[in-house]
């Protein structure tokens, strides 16, 4: 059975599900706001100036954002003889890398909470985290744009492996320490309990395409693996979806697929107007045990004619796929990794209200380094009110220009911060955005804010 279909059906009825409206799955621009709480999910050893916090309950933080390294819209608009825009697949396929990523998430804070006590600092949360990513690469895209005859033309062989598929929604219960053990040195850590609710990974795809210049016939040899945790069952995959009878009540109290994970961070002082940081952020794994299912295909078949824009010939491919490949349906639980971040920075200090900070963070994928790189300048008011104007590196994109702010109005911190406000004045250039904001209670200042 053409794995595809699998991921297709099963992914648009996890879509449906939860609701999902979409990496950077962090914030780089709230990295430097240290009078915001959450500014410290990046880095537990910064610690965060208000003395005790409580976020909003169900209100303390909503993350959602999207980003894709590939292309952005103006990549795939070309104009014509008249100035007319028109799409051109061309300078699509030409803007691409050979490895691309397109990712979304959404993140909501239901509790949270924090206390300083000396030197010791600690913080307690109950997220709920939602998100995916699709890895492909220029050739996968230029195949099913154009077919093989894009392949011919350049007289090289087609390469269709990388494809990367994952999906997953799980709850995070977090408890975090760190201490300021010297007058340089602050370190800690942050323990994460996890529990999977629904989970798609393609663990392998592995994709050859061979052409034959005499009868232009194609000869496709794969190798796919997809993994599924869902709350309701795929296969037989011949029966079809047609009836999901979901309990929604035993979908979010699920405690069948439980993972941990855990952050380790340290500040270092070299100066009073100076700070290093360093911290590795999702170190962990989730067991996915609830009705897992594995569809696997491998094998090879061949075609002797492939045009992907004729849907009937389409169709025909499809049945090939069906009786060519080895096809198995198997229960088999597994085991999946986060994918962690590894987050460098330094501040300047040039007076109490104004510095200016550099981050690089790295998020490591299956097959490869997702590089950040983030320049900002933060304003602080007294304990009132403090802004942060960042200019982010993402990818081969430079446009992106974000920005934040917090204020306290008494004991109430609303906060908003976005690493790229540009793309929503430019959305023809924009590859990554976000949003975060919410609402906490904060009390007590420490003696150097």
């Amino acid at each position: 059975m053409w794995p595809l279909i699998i991921i297709a059906k099963a992914a648009f009825i996890l879509f449906c599900f939860m609701c999902i409206r979409a990496e950077a799955q962090y914030s780089h621009t709230l990295y430097w706001m240290q009078h915001v709480p959450q500014s410290g999910y990046t880095n537990i050893a910064m610690q965060t100036a208000p003395g005790w916090y409580i976020g909003m309950p169900a209100l303390s933080a909503y993350h959602l954002g999207a980003a894709n390294t590939g292309f952005a819209y103006r990549d795939m608009i070309s104009r014509n003889h008249l100035n007319e825009r028109i799409y051109d697949d061309d300078k699509l396929i030409r803007a691409l890398d050979s490895r691309n990523n397109l990712d979304f998430y959404f993140h909501s804070e239901w509790i949270a909470f924090g206390f300083a006590s000396g030197q010791n600092f600690f913080s307690f949360a109950l997220t709920e985290k939602i998100g995916g990513s699709f890895s492909y690469t220029d050739d996968f895209v230029a195949f099913f744009l154009k077919g093989d005859e894009y392949f011919n033309d350049q007289n090289r062989p087609e390469n269709l492996s990388g494809l990367g598929i994952q999906m997953h929604h799980y709850r995070e219960f977090s408890a975090g320490y760190s201490r300021q053990w010297t007058d340089y040195l602050t370190a800690g850590a942050r323990a994460k309990l996890l529990f999977g609710m629904g989970n798609i990974w393609v663990e392998k795809s592995d994709f050859n395409a061979f052409t034959n210049p005499e009868t232009d016939g194609v000869r496709l040899e794969t190798d796919f693996l997809v993994n599924t945790s869902l709350p309701f069952v795929i296969s037989p995959i011949e029966d079809g979806i047609d009836d999901i009878d979901v309990d929604p009540v035993d979908y979010l109290l699920n405690l069948d697929n439980p993972g941990v994970a855990i952050d380790l961070a340290a500040v270092y002082k070299p100066a009073k107007n100076i700070t290093l940081s360093a911290s590795i952020v999702d170190f962990g794994f989730i067991a996915w045990k609830s009705n897992v299912e594995n569809f696997r295909a491998n094998g090879s078949f061949d075609f002797e004619s492939l045009d992907l824009n004729d849907g009937d010939t389409f169709d025909e491919l499809l049945d090939s796929l069906k009786n060519a490949l080895n096809y198995t349906e198997t229960t088999n639980n597994y085991r999946r990794s986060l994918n962690p971040y590894l987050f460098v920075g330094g501040a300047y200090e040039l007076s109490p209200a104004h510095s200016f900070g550099i981050l690089s963070g790295m998020r490591f994928m299956d097959d490869g380094i997702i590089p950040k790189l983030t320049i900002s300048y933060n304003y602080r008011l007294s304990h009132i009110f403090g802004a942060s104007l960042g200019y982010s590196i993402y990818g081969n994109n430079y446009a992106n220009l974000g920005g934040g702010f917090y204020i306290n109005a008494g004991p109430l911190q609303i906060y908003l911060v976005s690493d790229n406000m540009f793309g929503f004045v430019q959305p023809q250039r924009m590859q990554m955005t976000n949003v975060q904001f919410g609402l906490n209670w904060v009390f007590g200042r420490k003696a150097q804010d």
